[in-house]
């Protein structure tokens, strides 16, 4: 019987040495001083069994108390190989989720770019080494029209596709994010002129072919802005403030990019909260229409015009004369024109239940007459 005893003794000794690959790596990953306790541990058993072994081998016994040795010496085995295997794919398991979690926490959910979060951080350790760099400003012009004429969908599958691109074309040395909405930002890891230059570029041949988004040819443009660290400001909030207002100026003047100047900030700050606060205006629908009545001679109702107003929380309203001229500037106007079709639209519908036979007036700017997305909405209303 002794045989059996020495199979026992030698199926517990394979069971720890199988244990130890599983309990070593989880002492790389985890620096807690048990796991090293239990590694060591383990060493000391397998040493031992060899002991019991040899001397299983050297001294063939048999009776009840080698039959109940050599079971206690396989089931500890045994079960320190479970224990370990067990607890190496529960901490793997553990770490798996850890890093979704970490990669969720500083990546868009929607196009898997970094976010806000996650540049600010690249941005901060190339300040703490002192390394240049410059910071691109990037929003998507005609993006709200996309979203108003075809629906949310579509425009986010736009977003995703204007990513994917992105992330396949520009070089390596760039860190592109999505900063929110149709807003993004990217790093070129050197604030020299031809090397930012050349990234722009190619963020416009990107863009040049059609996006082929379920059916439709999109074409997409942007309006880029560009600030310098350390040349131009070396705090984070002030640099990406300053590309913003450059990226504004893109969109005032139609051009490729800007570079921001001292002499955009004045007046430019009011004019970026204003662009700022039309966008989430639009968003949360903050926006209201008035409908002043067009009276004929004989003082019937000919009609209404439609006048947008855009009220405050403290019940004040912000002039057209102010926002209206920001937004052609920014060419925000669209994205207004088309809110403001669309709500009329809708109210003109209700207006005619109430007994409405007259026609609305809405006024649009000089831009709107050159945006073939206006004319899309108005074909599609």
């Amino acid at each position: 019987m002794s045989w059996i005893y020495i199979s026992l003794i030698l199926l517990g000794m394979v069971a720890l040495v199988l244990s130890l690959r599983p309990t070593y790596d989880i002492c790389s990953r985890n620096k807690r001083l048990g796991w090293n306790i239990l590694l060591f541990l383990i060493v000391l058993f397998i040493l031992g069994y060899g002991g019991m072994l040899y001397f299983q081998l050297s001294q063939p016994a048999t009776g009840l108390i080698y039959a109940v040795i050599s079971c206690i010496l396989c089931g500890g085995g045994m079960f320190v190989f479970v224990v370990s295997k067990l607890s190496h794919k529960s901490i793997i398991k553990l770490e798996e989720v850890a890093d979704v979690e970490r990669h969720n926490a500083l990546h868009d959910s929607l196009t898997d770019l970094p976010n806000r979060k996650h540049i600010l951080q690249r941005m901060t350790e190339y300040a703490e080494s002192q390394t240049p760099f410059t910071l691109l400003s990037i929003d998507l012009n005609n993006f709200k029209q996309v979203n108003d004429a075809l629906g949310h969908h579509y425009g986010d599958e736009l977003l995703i596709a204007v990513s994917a691109r992105f992330r396949e074309l520009l070089p390596s040395n760039t860190f592109v994010s999505r900063m929110g909405g149709d807003e993004f930002a990217l790093i070129v890891n050197t604030n020299e002129e031809k090397a930012y230059l050349h990234v722009v570029d190619l963020i416009h041949d990107t863009l040049k072919q059609p996006f082929q988004v379920m059916g439709y040819d999109i074409n997409v443009y942007l309006s880029i802005g560009v600030s310098l660290f350390p040349n131009q400001a070396t705090e984070l909030d002030e640099l990406l403030k300053q590309a913003d207002i450059a990226m504004y100026e893109s969109k005032k003047h139609r051009q490729k990019y800007v570079l921001y100047r001292d002499e955009f900030n004045a007046g430019g700050s009011e004019k970026l909260v204003i662009s700022t606060g039309i966008k989430a205006a639009l968003e949360r629908e903050e926006f209201e229409l008035h409908y002043q009545p067009i009276v004929n001679p004989d003082n019937s109702i000919y009609g209404a015009e439609a006048l947008i107003r855009w009220p405050q929380a403290d019940g004040s309203y912000i002039s057209p004369n102010k926002f209206i001229g920001i937004a052609e500037q920014s060419v925000l106007i669209g994205e207004i024109t088309a809110w403001v079709l669309n709500k009329s639209f809708l109210d003109l519908q209700e207006m005619k239940k109430g007994g409405f036979t007259g026609c609305l007036h809405i006024n649009l700017s000089a831009q709107d007459l050159q945006n073939d997305a206006v004319y899309q909405l108005y074909s599609a209303i």
